[in-house]
Formats: structure tokens, C-alpha cells, sequence
């Protein structure tokens, strides 16, 4: 019973979410809204410290003398380049969920619904 109720909790959730009407899709309106709330919540961070954020890049704060490899520059493209790359990775498995995609000659990937390959010419 337990597992009945989930699933369709679950499937009304998939509806929402992924079916959407094209008027106003759920997806866009959810990560806009989250972004939109975390900002007010954590009181405009992001543009209250973007100074400081600019001084630590660009090494105001960086005492050669400290333990460490890397300086704060080289732990942020590193953080950053794992970010996008994960990013990268969910984006090809959301894209290919929806379709097929391959590779064409110009190393892009080309996604095409998988209807659109089994349909008569």
C-alpha cells in the first residue's frame, strides 16, 4: 500500500515538473523561485561580499609564508572546473533521458527525440 501511494506521488510530482505546459514550464519557475528565495533569505550575500570575493581571487589576502600548495585563485578554478563538469555530466543524462543524443562530426552532441527516429519517412 505503502509503495502504491509513493508512486503516485511520485508520477503527479513527474507530471508537474517534466510535462509541463509550454505557457509556463514548472522547471524554470521552481529554479527561479528557489534562487529567488535563497537570496532573500541569506540576505543578498552574494552582492554584499562580492568585493571581498574579488580581493580573495586576486590574492589580497595571500600571505606567502602560509602551508599550501595552491594559491586562492588555482582552489577556485579547480572548485569551479568540478562544478561545471558534474553540471555537464546531469545535463547529458537529463538530455538523453528525453532523447538520443550522439556525437556529429563537429564533436557536438545532437538529440533527437526518440519518436522522431521511429517514425515512417
Amino acid at each position: 500500500m505503502f509503495e502504491s501511494i509513493f508512486k503516485s506521488i511520485v508520477d503527479t510530482a513527474y507530471r508537474y515538473i517534466w510535462e509541463s505546459p509550454t505557457d509556463s514550464p514548472w522547471l524554470v519557475v521552481l529554479l527561479l523561485g528557489t534562487g529567488i528565495f535563497i537570496r532573500f533569505r541569506m540576505g543578498w550575500v552574494n552582492v554584499r561580499h562580492f568585493k571581498h570575493a574579488i580581493n580573495v581571487i586576486r590574492g589580497r589576502y595571500d600571505n606567502p609564508k602560509d602551508a599550501g600548495d595552491i594559491n586562492h585563485f588555482q582552489a577556485l578554478t579547480t572548485a569551479l572546473s568540478a562544478t561545471v563538469g558534474v553540471g555537464n555530466i546531469a545535463g547529458l543524462a537529463v538530455v538523453s533521458s528525453f532523447g538520443i543524443g550522439c556525437m556529429n562530426q563537429s564533436n557536438t552532441v545532437v538529440v533527437s527525440a526518440a519518436s522522431d527516429l521511429n517514425a515512417p519517412d
